[in-house]
Parts: C-alpha cells; sequence; structure tokens
C-alpha cells in the first residue's frame, strides 16, 4: 500500500501536473492507495464547496484511511 501525500492530492484535484501527480494518475486504478486521517483532514479543510466535498468524500471512500 502507497500513502499519497497532501500535497500531492491537491495538486492532483487542482488539474496540476508533475511527476508526482503524473504518477497518481498512472497507478491510482494499480495500486492500492492509502491516506492518513490527517491528510484527509487537510485536503478536505481547503474545500469551500458542498458539491466538490461530495465528490472527494466519493473518491476517497475508494482508498484505506489509517
Amino acid at each position: 500500500m502507497i500513502i499519497v501525500d497532501t500535497t500531492v492530492w491537491i495538486d492532483y484535484f487542482g488539474g496540476i501536473t508533475n511527476p508526482q501527480t503524473s504518477w497518481l494518475e498512472t497507478e491510482i486504478d494499480r495500486q492500492r492507495i492509502g491516506l492518513t486521517d490527517l491528510i484527509f483532514c487537510e485536503v478536505l479543510q481547503g474545500v469551500r464547496d458542498d458539491t466538490v466535498f461530495s465528490q472527494f468524500l466519493q473518491v476517497f471512500s475508494r482508498f484505506h484511511v489509517f
């Protein structure tokens, strides 16, 4: 299992392309991805729209939260 850091998630959802987000885009369906409760909280803190918040919850529900 690979833990993906907050900054990678923020860049990924923000549409930023860098080596980390490119890796995540490629591996998100191939690797077991996890995140910590702190990473989960940090990413969701930046969301200001209820619809986007629901979308994040749906995406993160695929992964194991430690």
